[in-house]
């Protein structure tokens, strides 16, 4: 067996903390583009928000409850604004 790149290794290492943070059914939702799939993390308990394109630009961002619940209210002022007006 053949050294792995870096790049395999970083790709691994996404997969592992994939299937250990987020809902197999949410993964496949990775076959639409683009996604947004939700999950925890094991180690810190925080909420993780991974969202990708069709380009393969891939942003996981960790946030903590109160900024989870900040987001949520944005999001869902945002859509009453704009179906509302």
């Amino acid at each position: 067996m053949g050294r792995k790149s870096l790049e395999d290794i970083y790709r691994d290492i996404e997969n592992e903390v994939e299937e250990d943070c987020f809902d197999k059914e949410d993964l496949k939702l990775k076959d639409q583009d683009p996604y947004v799939i939700v999950g925890r993390s094991q180690t810190s308990g925080n909420i993780l928000l991974k969202s990708g394109d069709e380009l393969g630009y891939d942003v996981v961002v960790s946030l903590t409850f109160p900024e989870a619940m900040k987001l949520i209210k944005d999001l869902t002022n945002a859509v009453i604004d704009k179906y509302t007006k």
